[in-house]
């Protein structure tokens, strides 16, 4: 409830701010974050759905044989955000900080009483920037961005004691519909590559397309 009534705040103060990507203008954004895919070794996160409603997504999974369930049925929760402030050092043309988070677990049920649950957490961080095209309500974006950070796992409520180290590097393109001249509406597509580590000699390397969608407010 705190997070829609804030960003309900930040869409009605942009009604009343005049800027937009010149030189010298600062923009926030909150968008999507799905680094759907993640294989870790004892932990389902290649089962997490990828989110598409805002970053959110939910589902149930479970297997029928002559209208009986049979074993397990998973219940799947994810949320993946990405938190961005940018700051036009030219015209179209900005750099600035993105953080993500992505919190998910898969619950399994047999007989209407958990008996397993895997849970993780992402934590990143880095530079980004991007390219706006055109001066129009409608523009293309491009976008860059690195980042370093931790991925936290848990069996059963119990957190394992090592972290593991992520490196992502990401790029892509979209459109963004300014609904104002201070707020846009983004979407688009992003390419990702995660990196793992593991241990000194276990990488483990992932790559995939994730669905880009959020909102921009330009100051």
């Amino acid at each position: 409830m705190k997070t829609i009534y804030f960003i309900s705040c930040l869409i009605l103060l942009s009604f009343s701010l005049t800027a937009q990507t010149e030189k010298g203008t600062f923009s926030v954004g909150l968008h999507t974050f799905s680094p759907s895919g993640l294989n870790v070794e004892g932990l389902p996160l290649n089962l997490f759905g990828r989110g598409t409603g805002f970053g959110l997504a939910i589902g149930t999974t479970k297997t029928k044989i002559d209208g009986k369930i049979v074993g397990d049925t998973e219940n799947l929760y994810t949320l993946g955000l990405n938190l961005n402030g940018n700051y036009f050092i030219m015209d179209n043309f900005s750099v600035g900080f993105g953080g993500s988070f992505f919190s998910g677990f898969t619950a399994y049920y047999n007989g209407g009483s958990e008996n397993e649950r895997f849970a993780a957490t992402i934590i990143l961080g880095g530079p980004e920037m991007r390219y706006y095209v055109g001066k129009g309500k409608t523009r293309l974006r491009f976008t860059g961005s690195t980042a370093l950070g931790a991925l936290h796992s848990w069996e059963n409520k119990e957190r394992d004691s090592d972290p593991i180290h992520l490196f992502q590097i990401a790029a892509g393109a979209g459109i963004s519909y300014f609904l104002t001249q201070n707020l846009s509406f983004d979407f688009g597509a992003e390419a990702n590559v995660f990196k793992l580590k593991f241990a000194e000699n276990h990488i483990g390397i992932n790559q995939n397309l994730a669905l880009d969608l959020g909102f921009g407010l330009f100051f």
